[in-house]
């Protein structure tokens, strides 16, 4: 025979079964299966910008100089003063750019020297092929060293990805010519 506190664990198990059922068929229901939370995509620190159309990339260092890398006519990159960049190299690092998400954005009238982007360390310009150009001031690292304080043309300051900024100076640092092999530069007897 079944006990009686069986019977009434049994009965409680039910009653919450037929509410579940319940709130889950109902369309406004907390627990509807079917509201789904919708993303929000994270905006790009620039906007309206591809990689075809640029065609010239230049980072300008507060120390270390200046790299200014040019699309020739016939779609290869100059490091001037340097001498020819495998595409792949420049492509990847403008590809990186592009894709730069913003972490933050700060107010309009927020001090810009406490974020050091009055004086900045480095600054991105690009320019395209219709005589477009766009200027990007990095400035310091936020506080808790993920995130670097930036002003693209006169919009508001953003916060973006250390990493995804450190990746841009990186694919900078990289584009160089492809240096010739000691057994490339020896003559033949």
């Amino acid at each position: 025979m079944i006990r009686r506190s069986t019977w009434v664990v049994f009965a409680i198990f039910l009653i919450v079964a037929v509410l579940v059922i319940l709130l889950t068929k109902t369309p406004n229901a907390p627990l509807s299966v079917s509201q789904t939370p919708e993303p929000t995509a994270t905006p790009r620190m620039i906007q309206d910008w591809s990689l075809e159309e640029i065609t010239r990339a230049t980072l300008i260092r507060a120390i270390g100089g200046t790299t200014d890398l040019v699309k020739q006519t016939d779609g290869q990159w100059m490091n001037q003063g340097v001498g020819l960049v495998p595409a792949g190299r420049v492509e990847q690092l403008l590809s990186e750019l592009l894709a730069t998400r913003i972490l933050a954005e700060l107010p309009a009238d927020y001090s810009l020297e406490s974020l050091y982007l009055v004086n900045p360390g480095q600054t991105i310009l690009l320019e395209s092929r219709s005589g477009k150009k766009l200027e990007i001031r990095i400035g310091g690292l936020t506080p808790t060293g993920n995130g670097y304080y930036v002003k693209v043309q006169d919009n508001a300051p953003i916060v973006v990805s250390r990493y995804a900024i450190e990746a841009v100076f990186q694919g900078f640092d990289v584009a160089l010519p492809d240096t010739p092999t000691p057994e490339n530069t020896l003559s033949s007897p």
